[in-house]
């Protein structure tokens, strides 16, 4: 994870869409953690409990801790919506070719068009987050649906579960 850098371009329109969003809490305030601790969460996941509600409970350093999406919502005072069990959380009614040309300013006009150079600041910005924070990737050029559609549903301030979306993720 990476904390937002609060000066440079293009940082208060975003900062903007993180806070409509509800999302600015996840780049701005990041606690620290201990590398080793987090290495025996992922070694000790597979292995984890299967609890009620999408929860699991994992073991580390001697103890089970809870692990779900309302967890992470929590951690993130953010609010915990229902959602599909069995179905994606980042979906929107538009097309990925209206989804692009939105996002592209109408620099794209479809999917197999779209870069990450014609993304206008902003979303290339929240891109750059979403890359580093949410759904992370080395390569971080390359333009994924979901994380397209994530940033769409971000600047239009459309609702999701983002405890979800991070649960699913890990």
């Amino acid at each position: 994870m990476r904390f937002l850098s609060l000066d440079g371009n293009n940082t208060a329109s975003t900062l903007q869409l993180l806070s409509t969003a509800g999302l600015l809490l996840t780049v701005t305030e990041i606690d620290s953690y201990v590398q080793e601790v987090v290495m025996e969460f992922y070694a000790n996941l597979p292995d984890g409990e299967e609890g009620d509600q999408l929860a699991y409970f994992v073991f580390v350093r001697g103890n089970m801790y809870e692990f779900s999406p309302a967890i992470i919502n929590q951690m993130f005072q953010l609010p915990n919506p229902p959602y599909p069990l069995n179905m994606s959380k980042i979906k929107v009614p538009e097309s990925m070719d209206e989804v692009d040309v939105a996002r592209s300013n109408s620099k794209a006009n479809s999917w197999k068009m779209l870069t990450s150079r014609l993304l206008s600041p902003e979303i290339a910005l929240l891109n750059k987050i979403c890359c580093h924070n949410w759904m992370p990737t080395v390569n971080r050029s390359v333009l994924k649906p979901e994380r397209v559609t994530l940033v769409y549903m971000m600047a239009k301030a459309l609702p999701f579960n983002f405890g979800k979306l991070i649960f699913d993720e890990i």
